[in-house]
């Protein structure tokens, strides 16, 4: 992937004669993406404006625009190359307007406020094309779960989630190959109480004052437990969870 970044803002601007890797088109509000975009290492180009609608070429990867943007320019019809993902960012969560968006069939819908670790997961999963090594793949989510180890009750941020199993973000340490159990959080169920039951697979330490690190869950096979966790994935197919309650 090319590390070269191109940024255009103003309506006046000359496009450039190589399509980017990545498009934002916006009215100001995608300034982390573009950050995130950045970190990524990914060719980009950000246009700003109403004059953006009629004068921008699909990139080759991803084109990420506003809530705003979206629902006046649509999703493109015809495509230039194979895999071409599109996300929406919404700035206030809304169950009407994500719905209308993924039916104008927009891939992902990203409502605010978004944990920024899910989101730069979420951007780099749409912007790499190489060999899925997991056999389940793995959607991020970036809210807060609680879960229970050595008879402990904890809280950690659950960082993505598959049928398989989950990564946490936790701060402390945590047996490896122990037996975990994780409460999802009504965020993710509706309401409805949700454990899951596993073990400890992996764990990486992260330096810092509080000795935090990713550890990685496979769970156990429930009878319900399948049924359960894939109603939920099937809502985290268009994008994580806004951190509030929608409306």
């Amino acid at each position: 992937m090319a590390l070269k970044r191109c940024v255009g803002r103003e309506p006046t601007e000359q496009l450039p004669d190589r399509r980017p890797w990545a498009l934002l088109i916006d009215d100001g509000e995608l300034g982390d993406i573009e950050r995130a975009l950045e970190d990524l290492g990914t060719t980009t180009l950000r246009l700003s404006g109403a004059a953006a609608a009629n004068r921008w070429r699909q990139p080759k990867r991803l084109l990420v625009i506003s809530d705003r943007r979206a629902l006046t320019i649509g999703r493109p019809t015809a495509q230039e190359e194979d895999h071409f993902l599109t996300m929406v960012v919404l700035q206030k969560p809304s169950r009407t307007l994500r719905a209308k968006l993924v039916q104008l069939g927009f891939d992902y819908v990203v409502r605010r406020p978004v944990d920024p670790e899910a989101l730069r997961r979420l951007l780099r999963n749409a912007l790499y094309r190489g060999r899925e090594q997991r056999s389940e793949p793995r959607f991020p989510v970036g809210c807060e779960a609680s879960f229970r180890s050595d008879w402990r009750q904890r809280l950690a941020v659950l960082v993505e989630l598959s049928r398989s199993g989950c990564s946490l973000r936790v701060s402390g340490r945590v047996k490896a190959r122990g037996r975990i159990k994780i409460q999802l959080p009504d965020l993710l169920t509706g309401g409805k109480s949700l454990a899951l039951h596993g073990a400890v697979v992996r764990c990486e330490r992260r330096l810092g004052r509080n000795n935090s690190g990713i550890i990685s869950v496979r769970f156990e096979r429930r009878a319900n437990t399948g049924a359960s966790v894939g109603a939920i994935l099937r809502e985290l197919r268009t994008g994580p969870p806004a951190l509030s309650m929608d409306p």
